[in-house]
């Protein structure tokens, strides 16, 4: 298994790589891989609802980048996944499990599941793009038994695992996992290029732009008063300039946008005041929600939507 040689200049070492960024022990230009975690596409019907696509994204499609990234980077032979298959069937098909991972270290969340299959698969496990969840740096990490079983599980089975930032390499050494390297996110990876370019627009002239936000999880942040009302001014913004909004796990007004209104109705006025438009009719705001408001199930139309 091994990235696209431009995919880490920090990291490279001959020009091969583990699943984390390191130097990897074999030489492989394909491997047979059974991949685990944020997905890279979904298999959605026409008729599918908001739950199904919710579902198929691990609760946001924003996971979808991610898995779409490693995918555009890894050299693949075959691949498979889903934990519903058997664990005798997977060591005997494959050689490397891969896990495409988001902010996984976080109270909430219990990875047993995930640290039972594991346990029962003895293949070398490789993880990318792991990320603690925490209001401040000052906050200590504390997660569930089956998650940190699942982390040490990987640990053992790994050179190193690819993590978000030094905030997640701390958390995990706290936890007595020391082989730990920051890589940031996957998304990160979708073009490995080392620098982003913009074309440059003349002054005045009319901008395109996109706008996402995270209104519905505000209170993750360091200062909950101050991220509520960036997050209004964030959606009046949208509002005003008829701007598209980008919608990734915000449920409720995703149904609204399908046409589910009255079913969501009761969370309308809540959402109103979280995104800054209190004072407009509630027709009104429907329709802001309907017309400007996007979700995508696949990245290949997000991506050319955003060109």
């Amino acid at each position: 298994v091994r990235f696209n040689p431009r995919a880490n200049y920090d990291f490279v070492t001959a020009g091969q790589f583990d699943a984390a960024g390191g130097a990897t022990k074999h030489k492989l230009t394909m491997a047979r891989i059974f991949y685990i975690g944020a997905p890279s596409r979904t298999q959605l019907p026409a008729n599918a609802t908001v739950g199904d696509l919710m579902r198929e994204t691990g609760q946001n499609t924003g996971n979808l980048l991610i898995g779409h990234a490693l995918m555009r980077q890894l050299k693949i032979d075959a691949i498979g996944g889903g934990l519903e298959l058997a664990p005798a069937f997977v060591q005997e098909q494959f050689e490397y499990i891969i896990i495409g991972a988001a902010n996984l270290l976080y109270h909430a969340f219990d990875f047993s599941a995930y640290a039972d299959f594991l346990d029962k698969v003895q293949l070398p496990c490789f993880i990318i793009g792991l990320g603690a969840q925490a209001p401040d740096l000052n906050s200590r990490v504390r997660v569930p038994k089956g998650t940190e079983r699942m982390v040490k599980i990987i640990s053992e089975r790994s050179k190193s695992l690819g993590v978000r930032g030094e905030f997640t390499a701390d958390t995990l050494t706290k936890m007595g996992v020391k082989n730990v390297r920051p890589i940031g996110c996957p998304s990160m990876y979708w073009s490995c290029r080392p620098e982003l370019r913009f074309k440059p627009r003349a002054a005045g002239q009319n901008l395109a732009v996109a706008l996402n936000g995270s209104a519905n999880v505000a209170e993750h942040a360091s200062n909950v008063t101050v991220a509520k009302k960036l997050e209004a001014a964030l959606g009046r913004l949208a509002y005003d300039r008829s701007w598209p909004y980008i919608l990734q796990n915000e449920k409720h007004l995703m149904e609204i946008r399908a046409g589910n209104v009255a079913a969501n109705a009761q969370f309308i006025p809540k959402l109103k005041d979280m995104y800054g438009l209190a004072d407009i009719p509630t027709d009104g705001f429907v329709s802001f929600v309907r017309e400007k408001m996007k979700v995508f199930s696949d990245v290949e139309t997000w991506h050319a939507e955003i060109q």
